[in-house]
């Protein structure tokens, strides 16, 4: 039976793999009324499984009745084979190059290429998280007893709450910001030529901004263990742990 199940397979994933192939269900590329990339996308990824299931039956079919390399019993497996590497070599669409798939963004060297940059990005991703995580999250106070308590996606100033929770378009945006951009905010506080802004290095510095109904909240790490704060009024507040 499993010699028989992988014939069935492998049928299925050429009739797969051929209408569902890039250029015959894409065309010339141009683009339609409407997307179809889903189908082209499920239609591949099916017919390359049902070619490893034929692959794993041929296996099998192979394991308790073993037959000769070259004989027609091992023309499926062959074909089977074949197909497997064509669609590794020139198909295994990834979703998220799906705008250019009709454009032929497919195959082995993109996928590859694709992920390395799905990897860096979220490695890129997770370091920056870490950064404000280092530079923000925990509690503050200032010289007059005030306190700002700041977590993910909330900030406590005092009794103010910051938060999605609190506003309906309200967004947090964290970014690492150049003395100028941070001199924006300083501005907005009238502090554009004090002291405190003037002896800033030249840098990037960790800038954590909260706008709710247009109006932004602004904190900045300036120092290791230094937070100044820019509130929607443009109050300006410094804190230290």
């Amino acid at each position: 039976m499993a010699y028989p199940a992988g014939v069935a397979f492998l049928t299925l994933a050429a009739i797969l793999l051929s209408v569902f192939s890039r250029k015959f269900f894409f065309g010339d590329g141009a683009a339609g009324l409407m997307d179809f990339s889903e189908l082209f996308y499920w239609g591949q990824w099916i017919g390359f499984w049902c070619t490893v299931l034929s692959l794993c039956s041929f296996a099998l079919a192979a394991h308790f009745a073993p037959f000769p390399l070259i004989s027609r019993r091992a023309v499926p497996p062959a074909l089977a084979l074949a197909l497997c590497l064509s669609f590794l070599a020139f198909s295994i669409p990834e979703r998220s190059n799906k705008d250019g798939w009709r454009k032929g963004a497919i195959g082995w060297k993109v996928y590859v290429d694709t992920k390395g940059r799905l990897w860096r990005e979220r490695r890129e991703a997770g370091a920056r998280e870490a950064t404000f995580r280092e530079a923000f999250y925990g509690r503050w106070k200032t010289a007059e007893g005030a306190t700002l308590v700041i977590e993910r996606e909330k900030v406590m100033l005092d009794a103010t709450e910051f938060s999605l929770a609190t506003c309906a378009d309200g967004a947090f945006r964290s970014e690492m910001a150049s003395k100028t951009a941070i001199g924006m905010h300083f501005y907005r506080a009238g502090l554009v030529m004090s002291p405190q802004y003037k002896r800033l290095p030249e840098g990037r510095y960790p800038l954590l901004t909260y706008t709710c109904n247009g109006r932004d909240a602004s904190f900045m790490a300036i120092e290791p263990r230094q937070l100044f704060v820019v509130l929607p009024d443009g109050t300006a507040m410094t804190f230290t742990r």
